[in-house]
């Protein structure tokens, strides 16, 4: 955290550079590859009784980016402009990320295809029927005051736990919607084997894990 201060620091030209650039950070390796818990994420079904909740379609097709296309809510799916939302081929490049009011990149190196589901396909489309800031580098989920930048996160993590309360559903941060990827998939017809092959290597992951600890839930159930 201190590190990403001192970047910020830098890009504002307050310091000349961050003296922190050349100490070894120790790897969060193991804390990513841990087997989720069942209680980390939302299953497909607890998934759609949240977004029965959804107060209108902007926030519905927010957390159907971190539950249907795994990504990090809420800078991925702020970052995302409408350039990288392919309706014709069904994909989605999270190219930007947006973090403290402005663009950064994303955490993941490379920005490959994720497949869009049905569901998070129909979201977004309805989006860009509002008929306006809807160029290839607009910003889909856009501040209606100010349509040059995308939303605040704050009302939309407001949103969120007002509905997962409404709905009855366990405590989850919003940024947790990600890890039910995985089983969003199964529940849309991929084969967690085939998910291995996504590009995105958070992508692979995340199906790997939900696979995993739905799994323990399942052999754990049957015993």
């Amino acid at each position: 955290m201190f590190a990403a201060c001192l970047n910020y620091a830098v890009r504002q030209r307050w310091i000349p550079a961050n003296p922190l650039a050349e100490v070894k950070r120790r790897s969060n390796r193991a804390a990513r590859e841990r087997v989720l818990r069942r209680d980390d994420f939302y299953d497909p079904d607890e998934v759609t009784t949240l977004l029965s909740h959804a107060p209108d379609v902007l926030h519905e097709a927010f957390w159907l980016c971190g539950a249907h296309a795994g990504l990090r809510l809420p800078g991925e799916a702020l970052g995302i402009r409408w350039g990288a939302v392919d309706f014709r081929s069904g994909i989605l490049r999270p190219y930007d990320n947006w973090v403290r009011d402005q663009v950064d990149t994303t955490k993941t190196a490379d920005s490959e295809a994720i497949p869009m589901t049905p569901r998070l396909t129909r979201a977004l489309e309805n989006i860009k029927l509002r008929g306006y800031a809807t160029g290839d580098a607009d910003f889909v989920f856009i501040d209606r005051l100010d349509p040059s930048r995308p939303v605040s996160h704050y009302p939309l993590r407001e949103a969120f736990h007002r509905a997962r309360k409404t709905a009855g559903l366990k405590p989850l941060r919003m940024y947790n919607l990600r890890h039910s990827f995985g089983t969003s998939l199964a529940s849309n017809g991929v084969d967690i084997r085939a998910a291995h092959s996504l590009h995105a290597p958070h992508a692979r992951r995340l199906a790997r894990r939900a696979a995993a600890g739905v799994g323990m839930d399942r052999s754990a159930s049957s015993s």
